[in-house]
C-alpha cells in the first residue's frame, strides 16, 4: 500500500516465500496531479502555476499548446489530456512512447497540430485519431509503423499534413487516405513501399506535394496521380524506378518540379511531359540513361508532303513532350523565312510554326542550328535536332550538320591558346569534305584563326565576346554554330583571387551580392597558392552535370561554379569541394548552389549572407579533421583555439574548438559547422545570427593551410553559452535559417590534382 507521503516510493508485494520489490510514485488527484508527472507539471507551467494541485477546470480552458517534446516521455494515460478543449498544439516528439492508450486523444476538439514523432510506437489503435475532425497536422516520422489499420485517419477530414516518413511500412491500404481530401502535404519518404496503388490518392484531390522518396517503387502506372491536378511538387527520388507509363503524369498541369534522381531508368516513354505547362525542375541524376534526350524534328504542318509548293509552314516537334521552354535557331538556304528560331513552350509537343518560301526552282534547304544547353533545374536533359529538311523539290546534296555544340570558352591573359578540331563538332551527311570560317566579335578579346580544321582561339584583353563559326560543303550548303569566349587576368602572385562563373538564372543585383561575399573572403585570405594548368570543362559535380565552359590557362586561386536551384525550399544553399591540390590539400575547383525560392519574396534571405556561408565551405570549413564525433565533436586546430579564448572562451568546459553535434537539426550539419548554441553569429554556423566572419573561423582556415589577415575579421565575443550557459542567446537561435542550412555541404567525389594540372587519384565520400 502506498504511504501517505507523495512521490517516488519503494513497495513489495510477498507471494508465499517470495518478495517483489517495486518502485511506485504517489500522487495527489488534486488539480492535475494524477496525470503522467511530465504533463501535469507542463499544464501547470502553461496555467502559470507553482504546483499541479493549483490548476483548476477554467485554467485548463485556456491552455492552447502543450510543447512535450523530448521530455523522455515513456508512457501515457487515458486522461492525461482531459479538459483540455482548447487545446491547438499539442508535441509528443522525441519521446521513448511505444504505445498510446486508444482513447487519449479524445476530448480535443480544437486540436489543430499533433507531433509524435521520433517515438518508437511500432503501431497504432485503430480509433486513435477520432474525433480530431479539425487536426490539420499530423506528425508520425520515425515511429516504428510497419503498417496502417484500416480507417485510422478516416476523422480526419480537415488534416492538410500527413508526415509518415521514416518508417517501415511496405504498402499501404487502398482506402487509407479516402477522408483526406483536405490534404495539401503527404509524406512517405524512407518506407518500404513497393507500389503506389491506382486509386490511392485519387481522394486526396487538393494534395500540392508528394514526397515518396527512398521507397522500393519500381514501376509508376498510369492512374497512380490521377486527380491530382493541384499537385505541385512530387518526390521519387531512390527508388527502383525502371519505367512510366507514357500518361503517368498526365493532368498535372500545375506540377513545377519533379525528383526521379538515383533511379533505374534508361529512357523515358514518349509524352511523359506532355501538358506539363507549369514546370520548373526535373531532377533526373544518377540515373544510367543520362542524360536523357529530347529530341526535336522539323516537320511541315501544311501537309506532309514536304515537295508540294510553297509557301510552307514548318514548325518544331517535340514527341516527348517539353519538360523546358526553348528555341533553337532555324537555318533556311536557297530560300526565306519569317523568323530565326522555332521555340515550344514547357509541356508542349509542337512548337510555333513559321512561314518558309522558295527563292526559285530548287530544293529550299532547312536545318536546325546549335541546340539550346538545358536551363537550371534540367541538368540532365540534351536538346537533339533532328535531320535537315528540303522542301519544294528533290535535293542532290544535302546540309552539313552540327555534330556537337562547342562550349563556352575561358581564356587567360597570357595564357596558351585553344585549340578545337572542328570535324568533332559539325559534320557532312554526304562525306563531303567541310571548309572552316570563323570570326570574333572583337579581335581585341579573343582572336580566331583556322589552320587545317582547327579552330584557334587567341586570348587577348579582359572581356567578353562572340565567335562564330561557319562549315560550308562544296555546293555552297553551310551549318553555323556561335559561341561565347571570355578572358579573365592573368595570375595575381600578390594575392589570393577566388573567381566565379555563374550558371543561368541570376539576376545582375543576385550576381553582385555573390561576387561581394568572395571579395570578403579575399579581404581575410590573402595568401597566393599555386596555380593549377586547366583544360577542360571541369568534374560533373562542379558543372551541375550540364554542358559547361572550357577552362583553358591556370586557377588561381580558386573557381567556384554557382548554380541556381529552381524550385528548392529544403536548403538556403549548399557547397561542395570538386578539386584539390595535392600538396596542401587546398581547394581548386567548388560550387555553390542556392534556392530560387527562398532568395525571392516572400522570403527576405540575401545572396551575400548565404554565399559567405557556403563560399566558406569551399574554402574549407566542414571539410576538416575533428577529433571525438560520438562525444564532443570539436576542431583542434592551435590557432582556432586560441582565437576561441581570445574571443572568451578560455574558461569553456568542453573540447574546443566545438563543432556541431546536433543531427536533428539535418543530417548534413553535423560536424562540418562550428556549434550553434556556442558560436551563434558565426558565419561558419548553423542558424548564424549574424552573418560575421569572426577570428575564430579566419584562424581555423589558417589552421588548414590558408595564409590570412585576422586584422580583418570582424570583432567577436563569445556570448554566455561559451561560459556553460546553454540558455543563452544562442538557445534562441532562428530555427528557421538553422534548418535551412543544416544539409548544405554534399559529399562528392574530390579529384586531387598535382602542379601539373594532371588527376592523380580521387577522394570518396
Amino acid at each position: 500500500m502506498l504511504g501517505p507521503t507523495l512521490g517516488a516510493q519503494r513497495l513489495s508485494v510477498t507471494a508465499g516465500q517470495s518478495v517483489v520489490g517495486f518502485d511506485a510514485t504517489a500522487v495527489s488527484d488534486e488539480g492535475v496531479c494524477n496525470r503522467t508527472p511530465a504533463v501535469s507539471a507542463e499544464i501547470a507551467r502553461k496555467a502559470r502555476v507553482e504546483s499541479c494541485a493549483e490548476v483548476t477546470d477554467e485554467m485548463l480552458g485556456g491552455v492552447f499548446f502543450l510543447d512535450l517534446g523530448g521530455k523522455g516521455i515513456t508512457r501515457l494515460r487515458s486522461g492525461d489530456f482531459d479538459g483540455l478543449v482548447a487545446l491547438r498544439g499539442l508535441y509528443l516528439n522525441v519521446n521513448q512512447l511505444e504505445e498510446l492508450p486508444p482513447d487519449i486523444f479524445q476530448g480535443l476538439p480544437s486540436l489543430l497540430t499533433l507531433w509524435l514523432a521520433y517515438n518508437p510506437l511500432g503501431e497504432l489503435p485503430p480509433e486513435i485519431f477520432a474525433g480530431l475532425t479539425n487536426l490539420s497536422s499530423l506528425a508520425l516520422s520515425r515511429t516504428d509503423l510497419a503498417a496502417l489499420p484500416p480507417g485510422v485517419f478516416d476523422d480526419l477530414t480537415s488534416l492538410e499534413g500527413l508526415y509518415l516518413d521514416w518508417n517501415s511500412l511496405e504498402s499501404l491500404p487502398r482506402d487509407a487516405f479516402t477522408a483526406l481530401s483536405n490534404l495539401r502535404v503527404l509524406n512517405l519518404r524512407e518506407n518500404e513501399l513497393a507500389e503506389l496503388p491506382p486509386g490511392l490518392l485519387q481522394p486526396t484531390s487538393r494534395l500540392e506535394e508528394l514526397w515518396a522518396g527512398s521507397n522500393r517503387l519500381n514501376h509508376v502506372s498510369e492512374g497512380v496521380f490521377e486527380g491530382l491536378s493541384k499537385l505541385k511538387t512530387l518526390d521519387l527520388n531512390t527508388n527502383l524506378i525502371r519505367g512510366f507509363s507514357p500518361r503517368a503524369f498526365e493532368g498535372l498541369s500545375d506540377l513545377e518540379g519533379i525528383r526521379l534522381e538515383t533511379n533505374r531508368l534508361d529512357s523515358l516513354p514518349p509524352r511523359l511531359f506532355a501538358g506539363l505547362s507549369s514546370l520548373e525542375y526535373v531532377r533526373l541524376f544518377g540515373n544510367p540513361g543520362v542524360p536523357f534526350p529530347v529530341h526535336v524534328h522539323l516537320v511541315r504542318a501544311d501537309t506532309s508532303d514536304l515537295l508540294a509548293p510553297g509557301p510552307a509552314r514548318v514548325e518544331l516537334r517535340v514527341p516527348g513532350g517539353a519538360p523546358f521552354a526553348f528555341r533553337v535557331p532555324l537555318s533556311v538556304q536557297r530560300g526565306g523565312a519569317s523568323g530565326g528560331f522555332l521555340s515550344v513552350e514547357v509541356g508542349d509537343t509542337l512548337g510555333r510554326a513559321v512561314e518558309v518560301t522558295p527563292a526559285g526552282a530548287g530544293a529550299v534547304h532547312v536545318s536546325l542550328g546549335a541546340p539550346p544547353s538545358p536551363p537550371e533545374g534540367f541538368g540532365e536533359f540534351r536538346v537533339v535536332a533532328g535531320d535537315p529538311i528540303a522542301l519544294f523539290a528533290e535535293a542532290g546534296n544535302r546540309t552539313p550538320v552540327i555534330r556537337t555544340v562547342i562550349p563556352a570558352h575561358r581564356l587567360q591573359v597570357g595564357g596558351p591558346a585553344a585549340d578545337l578540331a572542328l570535324d568533332d563538332y559539325f559534320g557532312d551527311p554526304d562525306g563531303d569534305s567541310l571548309v572552316y570560317e570563323a570570326e570574333s566579335g572583337d579581335p581585341g578579346v579573343a582572336g580566331a584563326r583556322i589552320e587545317g580544321g582547327t579552330l584557334w582561339l587567341e586570348p587577348g584583353a579582359v572581356d567578353t565576346t562572340e565567335i562564330e563559326v561557319t562549315a560550308t560543303d562544296p555546293d555552297g550548303l553551310r551549318a553555323v554554330q556561335s559561341f561565347r569566349a571570355w578572358v579573365v587576368p592573368a595570375p595575381d602572385p600578390g594575392a589570393f583571387n577566388i573567381e566565379l562563373i555563374f550558371g543561368p538564372g541570376f539576376t545582375e543585383e543576385a550576381r553582385a551580392e555573390i561576387r561581394r561575399a568572395a571579395e570578403r573572403w579575399m579581404e581575410v585570405v590573402v595568401g597566393d597558392l599555386p596555380d593549377v594548368p586547366v583544360d577542360g570543362t571541369g568534374p560533373e559535380y562542379c558543372t551541375n552535370r550540364a554542358p559547361t565552359p572550357r577552362l583553358t590557362g591556370v586557377v588561381d586561386d580558386l573557381l567556384i561554379y554557382m548554380h541556381m536551384r529552381p524550385g528548392d525550399r529544403r536548403a538556403l544553399g549548399s557547397a561542395n569541394q570538386c578539386s584539390r591540390r595535392e600538396a596542401s590539400g587546398l581547394t581548386i575547383l567548388g560550387a555553390n548552389w542556392f534556392s530560387g525560392v527562398l532568395h525571392s519574396p516572400p522570403y527576405n534571405y540575401t545572396f551575400y549572407a548565404t554565399a559567405l556561408h557556403e563560399i566558406g565551405h569551399v574554402l574549407g570549413i566542414g571539410y576538416w579533421e575533428i577529433e571525438d564525433r560520438g562525444t564532443d565533436p570539436h576542431f583542434p586546430g592551435p590557432l582556432a583555439i586560441a582565437a576561441f579564448d581570445a574571443a572568451g572562451g578560455e574558461g569553456y568546459a568542453g573540447a574546443k574548438v566545438p563543432v556541431e553535434d546536433q543531427g536533428t537539426l539535418g543530417g548534413g550539419g553535423k560536424w562540418s559547422h562550428w556549434r550553434h548554441l556556442v558560436m551563434p553569429d558565426d558565419i561558419m554556423s548553423i542558424g548564424f545570427l549574424n552573418a560575421l566572419v569572426t577570428p575564430i573561423t579566419v584562424q581555423a582556415l589558417a589552421d588548414l593551410g590558408h595564409v590570412v589577415d585576422v586584422t580583418k575579421a570582424d570583432p567577436y565575443t563569445l556570448p554566455g553559452q561559451a561560459q556553460g550557459d546553454v540558455g543563452g542567446v544562442a538557445a534562441d537561435a532562428d530555427a528557421a535559417v538553422a534548418e535551412l542550412l543544416a544539409d548544405d555541404l554534399i559529399r562528392v567525389p574530390v579529384e586531387v590534382v598535382d602542379e601539373h594540372g594532371k588527376v592523380v587519384r580521387i577522394i570518396r565520400p
